[in-house]
């Protein structure tokens, strides 16, 4: 006979080691919003009123939240504000009000530390959230390393991230500092005493957008302003083969930009260095389209003898979801087992004749959807093909006091992207009354996510203070955010699809058990918070799902 408890969002029913919950669509958004689901683990099936096991089928954790929504662009807004500036020494060195940016409505500022110098705020391109942030004295009685430590700040930066620099005070250190900005589109080579300044580009390309602008001493504050349009997540792939015998390659020199190449994002890409005959193979990482890797190898029927097995070893060291662009420059045509190079990556073309173009656009796995090659005969290329590579990058977010779940199919594993404790959005996002400060950050929430995470399968966090500290002291709630992927190798325990039955009972204890310390930490926490300060946040769903935690350890003991 099942026992039941009438819970405040539905009713639960306990049948040997399974656990339902008979739950409605719309209740449980409101139970969502209301942080009233916090640890409950339910598999959520749309339907008007539906019953979900909860047992060794599905370990997820419904916290509050869920996927992020992805903004449809936004503007970012940057004052940069000098010494000399109109105002400046009226107000407190370090107001809020002085120099800052804002993004949607939000302002956000430094709030710790010397504030002097370029400060340095970093955006995530879908959303506009700052994900990091930091200032550098470039006074030039400042700190003497602090061109070199904004250059080291800019290139830890993902690709594809929007960058927003603003001076204050005076950043007119000179040594080198030009050069630090000049790869991310900045063209203003010099900035003098006091001069105020701002910019705002994007890590990758120069994009459309851009902007930057200067103001002479007491001429500031210098603001400026960009749209950020909404982020195509994936992108594009062209590559270009060029043959001897193709019309005008003899018309350019040999080694020419504009004969063989690849173009990812509207940046073209060529093998810049030694003899670029016959193919040319390029490795991009499959979330950004950045070239991490590439080489030639003189495939040509008379040139090296052991090109082909070069390239086979080449391929075989790119990491699993790689992307794999191969063009042929000149002739290709060395028939020593070079078909059987390119079939793991999915080529079907296995004879090139003497000067033929060829190209290729793959995925080192199995082979895409959008896997494209051809070959044209001598003198009809140059061959030209295009991909688009969609996107795989998965965002989650839960409110503090929740756990969050993540989790990737058999046989892939998570790889944390960024991550993000505190809050930088107003009560849009996880709404509560105690939202005082919308500017703050831990700086452990990268390192703590992949510690607990990267490598696995599948791993569950808690978005408290006791995991990440409190970036955001006074009185602010908080989420936890996080980007990640899912790619192919070996997992630290096997992962599940969310029908799968799994039978490895060591497994299952062992996920248990972590289940159960995780959730044992939270009714501490919650107990400790009764006593101190009169809240009980701990509701049944916390106490079943404790059960259920243990049922599952007991089951294989």
């Amino acid at each position: 006979m099942c026992s039941g408890r009438q819970a405040m969002y539905g009713l639960w029913l306990k049948c040997g080691h399974i656990l339902w919950i008979t739950v409605t669509p719309g209740d449980l958004d409101r139970k969502l919003a209301s942080r009233e689901l916090t640890t409950t683990m339910v598999s959520y099936m749309m339907g008007p009123r539906v019953a979900v096991p909860v047992g060794l089928l599905v370990l997820l954790a419904l916290a509050a939240g869920g996927t992020a929504q992805v903004a449809k662009g936004f503007t970012v807004r940057a004052q940069s504000y000098a010494w000399e500036d109109p105002g400046f020494r009226d107000v407190p060195y370090d107001s809020r009000d002085l120099t800052y940016i804002v993004v949607g409505g939000q302002k956000s500022n430094l709030d710790e530390g010397l504030k002097r110098g370029h400060q340095v705020f970093i955006l995530n391109e879908q959303t506009g959230q700052v994900v990091d942030k930091a200032a550098f004295d470039t006074w030039v009685h400042g700190d003497a390393e602090a061109a070199k430590k904004m250059a080291t700040f800019l290139g830890g930066a993902a690709e594809g991230r929007i960058i927003v620099v603003v001076v204050h005070d005076s950043g007119d250190f000179t040594g080198g500092l030009s050069s630090v900005l000049a790869p991310y589109g900045s063209t203003i080579t010099y900035l003098g005493y006091r001069e105020s300044y701002a910019m705002i580009t994007q890590k990758g390309p120069k994009p459309s957008w851009f902007v930057e602008k200067r103001s002479a001493k007491g001429a500031g504050p210098t603001t400026v302003e960009a749209f950020i349009p909404p982020a195509t997540k994936g992108f594009t792939v062209r590559a270009q083969s060029y043959a001897w015998e193709d019309p005008g390659f003899r018309d350019v020199p040999y080694n020419s930009r504009d004969l063989t190449y690849i173009v990812v994002g509207g940046q073209k890409s060529n093998i810049d260095e030694g003899l670029k005959r016959g193919h040319q193979v390029f490795i991009l990482n499959e979330q950004t389209g950045q070239v991490v890797d590439k080489a030639a190898f003189d495939t040509w029927v008379h040139g090296d003898a052991e090109a082909a097995k070069k390239m086979a070893t080449f391929l075989g060291g790119a990491a699993e979801g790689r992307i794999i662009v191969v063009v042929v420059h000149d002739s290709g045509d060395f028939t020593g087992g070079l078909s059987s190079v390119l079939a793991p990556y999915g080529s079907t073309i296995t004879y090139l004749g003497r000067r033929e173009s060829y190209a290729m656009i793959t995925q080192k796995g199995p082979k895409p959807s959008w896997f494209v090659e051809k070959k044209s005969a001598q003198r009809a290329g140059p061959t030209i093909v295009e991909a688009f590579v969609p996107p795989d990058l998965e965002t989650r977010r839960v409110c503090e006091g929740g756990i969050l779940t993540i989790s990737c199919p058999a046989g892939k594993t998570i790889n944390i992207v960024s991550a993000m404790y505190g809050r930088t959005q107003g009560p849009e996002v996880c709404p509560h009354p105690t939202i005082g400060n919308t500017n703050c950050i831990s700086k452990t929430s990268l390192s703590y996510m992949r510690s607990k995470c990267q490598g696995k399968s599948r791993c569950s966090v808690a978005a408290d203070n006791g995991r990440f500290g409190d970036p955001c002291m006074p009185f602010t709630y908080k989420y936890l955010e996080v980007e990640y992927t899912c790619g192919a190798g070996k997992p630290d325990r096997r992962g599940l699809e969310d029908h799968e039955v799994d039978s490895n009972k060591e497994r299952l204890a062992e996920e248990a058990r972590e289940l159960l310390e995780l959730l044992r930490e939270k009714q501490d926490e919650n107990a400790l918070r009764r006593r101190e300060f009169g809240e009980d946040d701990v509701d049944l769903d916390s106490e079943l799902s404790e059960e259920y935690a243990e049922d599952m350890a007991k089951a294989t003991e």
